[in-house]
């Protein structure tokens, strides 16, 4: 039988190092549904567990393995939503009214925030993940590319486009705000 190279405490050594950048990017990525973040949080955090003997430190850093397992995972939770998914018609005639539901997305009462949030909203999903990797989560371009399977340079590129795409939205959205 083969032995663990990796053990329980290893494990939670590295994990307590990245624990709250996993969730807050869990959490951003799932526009401030912290019931499902942590869901999904738990999810993950169970699969690195369970499959840790795999990760290889030579391969790269702890923190791009589990950011690689959740990108994965929240993109298999957004296709499990996409084939339920109603039609904002059929939401309201159920007495559903999600842009009731924006304000409720202030978790921290920090109104920048809400503002950076509803900002976010405006882009693409992927524009959104690559933002939110690399200036809430503090990711490298190397550690978001290795995540993303991209190349470095086209994430350099992906994250300065997003960037003016974010900065028009923000500007837009609050004009006298906007330093320039």
């Amino acid at each position: 039988m083969k032995e663990m190279r990796h053990n329980h405490r290893e494990f939670l050594e590295f994990y307590e190092e990245i624990k709250q950048k996993l969730f807050t990017f869990l959490n951003y990525r799932l526009n401030f549904n912290t019931v499902i973040a942590e869901d999904l949080m738990m999810d993950v955090v169970v699969k690195a567990y369970e499959n840790f003997e795999k990760y290889n430190p030579d391969r790269g850093s702890f923190k791009n393995w589990i950011f690689t397992i959740a990108n994965n995972h929240l993109k298999n939770h957004w296709r499990g939503l996409k084939k339920e998914m109603l039609s904002l018609d059929e939401l309201e005639e159920k007495g559903i009214f999600p842009s009731v539901q924006a304000d409720l997305r202030k978790t921290h009462n920090d109104i920048d925030q809400a503002k950076v949030y509803r900002a976010l909203e405006g882009l693409s999903e992927s524009e959104k993940e690559i933002i939110i990797m690399h200036y809430i989560n503090d990711l490298s371009y190397s550690e978001i590319a290795e995540i993303m399977k991209k190349r470095e340079g086209a994430i350099r590129t992906q994250l300065s486009r997003a960037l003016k795409r974010f900065r028009k939205k923000y500007e837009a959205l609050y004009p006298n705000e906007y330093e320039k």
